[in-house]
């Protein structure tokens, strides 16, 4: 089982898309994101059909930085009783115009520099 973890602070969710190998057509995950990459407090639980994408609600997310490199642990379940955890981070990267009009590098929609 392999996974990808997409989040999108704007809309406080996380997207979970897991490759799961031999999988019966019937089968489904369960993704549940804990506090703290080794685990913790449950924070957001999903349950969908193998190849779809689950979405994880994270509204009020601690998100990433070099100051606070926050991670949140993920355990994907399959129905068939395989398990996977991994951890992911809230953040977004983009370019965006700061106050003065200059483009800069955004981390989590603040300017870097």
């Amino acid at each position: 089982m392999n996974l990808l973890a997409t989040p999108d602070i704007d809309a406080g969710t996380v997207t979970i898309t897991a490759d799961v190998d031999g999988a019966p057509p019937s089968a489904t995950i369960t993704a549940t994101a804990t506090t703290g990459a080794t685990g913790g407090l449950v924070a957001a639980t999903a349950t969908g059909p193998v190849g779809q994408p689950i979405v994880l609600h994270l509204p009020h997310a601690q998100l990433w930085s070099p100051r606070d490199p926050y991670l949140y642990g993920v355990r994907l379940s399959l129905s068939t009783g395989d398990t996977v955890t991994s951890y992911f981070g809230m953040r977004k990267i983009s370019v965006g115009t700061d106050s003065t009009g200059y483009r800069r590098l955004f981390l989590n929609n603040q300017p870097l520099f």
